[in-house]
């Protein structure tokens, strides 16, 4: 079976802040997939909005019952977290709320492989300001921040998919 896109967020829970719903809502994902085990349906059962100390054991448990491992390393963790969201806005769904996502998660970490998705934020912010020009990114303008932060996710999933992909079994 295949894994949901959004396992590749909240395998790095640990470290990149995963809430209780979005705990709840991968286990309704892994459901769908087909995947079944007492704890995902314990985490599916949970009302919103929960509490994620009540949610960690049931996480803890489902990874075993599943046989998935948490990514420790921080920065590993940050590329399951860019690939959940590289994902959505690479399918053009809420591009400015995925882009958030990447931000809020991302911030702190200079490394290549996230800067563009941090200047492209940066940008989009400037520009909901009443700024016509990007400080950061030459090219990118209040009518095309949309499609360019399109084309980054797709480059970014080109280039970093497969690092990704193996956080995964």
């Amino acid at each position: 079976m295949k894994y949901p896109l959004s396992t590749y967020k909240i395998i790095c829970f640990p470290n990149n802040h995963v809430t209780a719903d979005d705990c709840i809502e991968w286990a309704y994902d892994m459901l769908e997939c087909g995947f079944d085990t007492p704890n995902l349906l314990m985490l599916a059962a949970v009302n919103k909005p929960a509490s994620y100390f009540d949610m960690e054991p049931y996480m803890l448990n489902a990874f075993k019952e599943l046989g998935l491992s948490i990514v420790d390393d921080e920065e590993k963790g940050l590329y399951g977290i860019i690939y959940y969201y590289a994902n959505k806005i690479a399918k053009g769904e809420d591009v400015k709320s995925n882009l958030s996502g990447i931000y809020h998660y991302g911030v702190g970490n200079y490394g290549d492989f996230v800067m563009d998705f941090l200047y492209l934020y940066y940008a989009w912010g400037d520009f909901d300001y009443g700024e016509k020009f990007s400080h950061y990114l030459n090219d990118v303008t209040p009518d095309n921040i949309e499609a360019m932060t399109i084309r980054n996710a797709n480059n970014w999933l080109e280039k970093y998919e497969s690092v990704a992909l193996s956080l995964l079994p």
